[in-house]
């Protein structure tokens, strides 16, 4: 009994531990089709636009998820993430950049992050 409630104490650290948002299960395809989605989503997380609840529940971690290589992330979310960075880096460098900027201003940080989304 003791070896169950220390697996399920160590368990619950671990949960924890990862990022919870507001929808675990955000369709990043459909933003990433629809350019106008995209653009809003890369307004609302540089202070340039209005946020959904959804993308203010991500965009709280941001920073800490750049800094950390995702390592907190739910291979969902770092599926999405990737899937956000990469569209944003095809079809809006502006954006993708300024992003990029905002939440790596040294580039310290950015390439760690590029090969840990490359798992997913």
């Amino acid at each position: 009994m003791l070896k169950q409630i220390i697996l399920l104490c160590c368990l619950c650290g671990a949960l924890a531990q990862k990022y919870h948002t507001l929808n675990d299960d955000y369709d990043e395809d459909a933003a990433v089709k629809r350019p106008g989605l995209l653009k809003k989503q890369f307004e609302c997380f540089l202070d340039k636009g209005p946020c959904t609840p959804v993308w203010d529940s991500y965009k709280k971690y941001i920073s800490e998820a750049v800094e950390r290589s995702c390592d907190k992330c739910l291979p969902n979310q770092e599926h999405e993430f990737k899937k956000f960075l990469a569209e944003g880096k095809r079809s809006m460098p502006d954006m993708y950049d300024a992003f990029r900027a905002r939440y790596d201003p040294t580039g310290q940080y950015w390439p760690r992050l590029e090969v840990e989304l490359q798992k997913y």
